[in-house]
């Protein structure tokens, strides 16, 4: 029943930057992905203090594991970075031409599926044996959100774009695509005036 403000700036002795976009807890560790600082922060969820810290990506936006390894996607580089979670260094990049957005992310399998989101259409599918992107599913106007549920289903979120945008604008939806055959289940329209956004999944998924 408490709130405590500022902790990571009281923990370390800075201020954390410039637009702290997401986080991700994975094996103990709280990495901050923030946006216009282009660094990620690895703390601890129980003091805040920096444990590790990433560098060298771009407008960085989410951070998805792989046992050792990290994907980082990022706002403007048309590649996602590969990150060696021991040494906290950029390894490798997959690169995702013609697309230059690359967003939120889930695993299923050995595939990557990926969602581009600023001034694109597509969730691409990214072979992690290859390291190379193998397709890609096209949805409507800027899917943001993504994620995989229990039942090997992957939900897309699209927030349609914006009125005047140079790429146009459409009804923002939610699609359901079967994430073994790649095929579009189900597609649920909003309302054009809604903006859905923060796409979750309960605890049992």
């Amino acid at each position: 029943g408490e709130l405590q403000n500022e902790v990571f700036a009281r923990a370390n002795g800075m201020k954390l930057g410039d637009v702290a976009q997401s986080m991700t807890i994975h094996d103990g560790t709280a990495y901050i992905v923030v946006n216009n600082s282009g660094i990620v922060f690895g703390i601890d969820p129980e003091t805040f203090r920096i444990e590790r810290v990433i560098r060298g990506i771009g407008s960085p936006r989410y951070i998805c594991f792989n046992d050792s390894v990290a994907y980082v996607t990022s706002l403007y580089e048309p590649r996602i970075a590969v990150v060696d979670v021991a040494t906290a260094a950029v390894a490798d990049y997959i690169e995702t031409p013609d697309h230059t957005s690359t967003e939120q992310m889930a695993i299923w399998g050995d595939t990557l599926y990926v969602s581009c989101w600023s001034y694109d259409d597509a969730v691409l599918m990214v072979d992690l044996t290859s390291g190379e992107v193998a397709g890609e599913i096209g949805v409507r106007s800027q899917p943001r959100q993504i994620a995989l549920d229990g039942d090997g289903r992957l939900w897309v979120l699209t927030d349609g774009g914006y009125s005047g945008s140079p790429y146009g604008s459409e009804t923002p939806s939610l699609f359901r695509i079967d994430a073994g055959t790649f095929r579009i289940e189900k597609k649920f329209q909003f309302y054009s005036t809604s903006t859905p956004s923060e796409l979750q999944l309960n605890g049992t998924r």
